[in-house]
């Protein structure tokens, strides 16, 4: 990773520990199983032969044996093609490389996923979101890898033999994620904390470590139990004083999901006073800044967007979410937060368009929460992505886009899409000692 770490940051290692209690199982038949998944004739072909008796359980786990199966497979595949043997281009090395990553991700989501639900058929609140969590981004991750094949302008034989079995799985992942959604309940959950490791990154060498990387390498990376995890904290000076920056891009050859500055996969991590910054500019095309994988990770405080001046004839998204199954529990939500033109935005010519985002697959989800925008915001809010995709109908705001998906919500809406609710917050967010608000302010 092309990036450098000025002033200084801390590193705490915390182990959090959960506890779980039981619920209720079900029975269901083969038409109440399937009939209500994205592909019912799909998940008919692929029900067990003996089926007398089932439970919805019975089909989740033989689905999430599928779910893991297909992502082994498809893991081996894309080794394969990377063999030595074979001669590609360079970008498409790279997205390869990417598919692989994201693969491998997938394993261990679906071996964590596999495991949890062959030992009950109940978890704890935190669990349950967890599982659907990992479920979700194991999809994200597969559409993610075909994205970046399909963006590959040569060897078309290795995205034909890739895409087909990409398009088989995803309806695996799709049924898996829906009787996830359905057979493993909500409960209440508790947990405690133990800061165990704390260590100082100093690019100057008063610290523990010099780099970031180095300090990564060292933390441990076993738990005492099932149910305990790691979570990683940055603890940097401010803002403005702790950057890490990078220049990675797509016109330098790098793909969009590795032009990151700053990646983060696993579970549990927390950054705080900290800025990550890409400097390629608009003129080397896709370029990212953090690329966040990472399961219950937490980005520490002041959610200032300042949109910057593109190329001429450009304009500017903020959001561009990715959600290809309604099962799944992603989306984004900018709650309290405040977007205004950056400098260079601010002093140009007031020709450039800024939209709040651009909705990317069928089922993209992205929702403004009491946030203060100013009026660089084109009245129209969104722009399209390709084609006209949305969700459910609503009532228009005066110069918004007039698309069935666009809708006004209410309070009680925009509450399913608070900290508490969205993402669970209530249950591991006081652990990680970041000070938040719940619900609406």
């Amino acid at each position: 990773m092309a990036s450098k770490l000025s002033t200084l940051c801390t590193f705490f290692l915390l182990s959090m520990l959960l506890s779980s209690s039981p619920s209720l199982a079900g029975s269901s038949t083969e038409d109440g199983i399937c009939n209500c998944t994205q592909y019912p004739s799909f998940c008919k072909s692929r029900l067990p032969p003996n089926k007398s008796g089932s439970t919805i359980h019975d089909y989740g786990r033989h689905f999430v044996h599928l779910y893991l199966s297909s992502a082994q497979d498809f893991s081996q595949l894309v080794k394969s093609y990377l063999s030595p043997h074979f001669s590609y281009s360079e970008s498409t090395i790279r997205a390869l490389q990417d598919c692989q990553l994201l693969a491998e991700l997938n394993v261990d989501f679906l071996s964590k996923t596999s495991r949890t639900v062959n030992s009950t058929d109940s978890v704890n609140n935190l669990l349950a979101d967890d599982l659907q969590t990992l479920s979700s981004a194991a999809l994200t991750n597969q559409e993610t890898c075909s994205d970046g094949l399909q963006e590959v302008a040569s060897d078309s034989s290795v995205k034909k033999e890739l895409l087909d079995p990409l398009s088989n799985g995803t309806k695996v992942y799709s049924i898996s994620l829906d009787l996830l959604n359905r057979g493993w309940k909500l409960l209440p959950t508790k947990g405690n904390i133990l800061v165990s490791i704390r260590v100082v990154v100093n690019s100057n060498g008063s610290g523990n470590f010099k780099t970031i990387n180095d300090a990564m390498a060292a933390t441990p990376n076993n738990t005492e139990t099932s149910n305990e995890y790691f979570v990683i904290h940055v603890v940097a000076d401010s803002i403005n004083r702790t950057v890490i920056t990078g220049n990675h891009s797509v016109a330098d050859g790098w793909t969009t999901f590795n032009s990151s500055t700053f990646a983060v996969v696993g579970q549990g991590f927390v950054a705080t006073n900290i800025t990550f910054r890409n400097t390629a500019g608009a003129i080397n095309n896709q370029v990212v800044a953090v690329r966040n994988g990472a399961d219950l990770s937490t980005f520490y405080r002041y959610c200032n967007i300042y949109p910057r001046l593109p190329l001429q004839g450009q304009f500017n998204a903020i959001t561009a979410q990715d959600r290809t199954d309604p099962n799944q529990n992603t989306g984004t939500s900018i709650h309290n937060c405040s977007i205004k033109a950056a400098k260079d935005l601010a002093s140009g010519d007031g020709t450039t368009k800024t939209y709040l985002g651009r909705p990317w697959k069928q089922y993209s989800r992205t929702v403004y929460i009491q946030s203060f925008m100013d009026s660089l915001i084109d009245p129209s809010g969104w722009q399209e992505w390709s084609g006209t995709f949305a969700l459910r109908p609503g009532p228009n705001t005066s110069g918004r886009v007039a698309w069935p998906g666009y809708h006004v919500i209410n309070a009680t809406d925009a509450a399913n899409f608070t900290v508490s609710k969205f993402i669970q917050g209530d249950a591991w967010l006081p652990a990680t000692g970041v000070p938040y608000n719940g619900g609406l302010l």
